[in-house]
């Protein structure tokens, strides 16, 4: 992960997006969305169309 900013910008996009934390350390992006506007599919694919595919962690999960 290269460039959190970068991700932010084009995530925010995506309907129901409510909040986004990045963590480049980690390599991790934390996505708060409202389930009824947008599905995990969106967001599959809004990372690949920036370059980036992602893998869901349940809530809370480390």
């Amino acid at each position: 992960m290269q460039n959190g900013g970068g991700i932010k910008q084009n995530i925010r996009f995506v309907k129901g997006v409510k909040k986004i934390e990045t963590s480049i350390p980690r390599q991790t992006v934390t996505i708060v969305y409202d389930k009824t506007k947008s599905r995990y599919a969106d967001f599959t694919t809004a990372f690949k169309r920036i370059g980036y595919e992602i893998t869901p962690k349940k809530c809370g999960a480390k």
